[in-house]
């Protein structure tokens, strides 16, 4: 009767690059699917003076605990008056971040995805 015999070796230093490549692509895929939602932000924010849509941007990704986030907001006081205002001003709702996720989402898997397929 023959035996048959797998060895099986892990190179940990593959695994490490792998690790890095990975961190690095989703890292990449997040940040340029923010700038989408960015993008779309300033282009259905609302128009006075100019100075909410200047005051949209997007910070760098943060990683904690291997779980990845990224923030695009304003800047100016007055913002989420506009995004969601409270019972007594009603005229003035004209959301523009929340939209602009929604329609950039898809963009944002894009981005990720293909990050990804670069790995190899």
């Amino acid at each position: 009767m023959a035996k048959i015999k797998i060895k099986l070796t892990v190179d940990d230093e593959a695994i490490k690059r792998l690790s890095a490549a990975i961190d690095q692509a989703v890292t990449t895929g997040l940040l340029k699917g923010a700038y989408e939602v960015e993008r779309q932000a300033k282009i259905f924010s609302p128009v006075d003076t100019g100075t909410l849509r200047r005051s949209i941007k997007t910070e760098n990704v943060k990683k904690n605990n291997n779980k990845y986030s990224i923030a695009v907001s304003p800047s100016v006081a007055y913002a989420e008056f506009v995004e969601r205002p409270g019972p007594v001003r009603r005229t003035g709702q004209r959301p523009f971040l929340a939209p602009a996720l929604v329609q950039a989402f898809p963009r944002i898997i894009n981005h990720i995805s293909n990050e990804l397929r670069r790995i190899g």
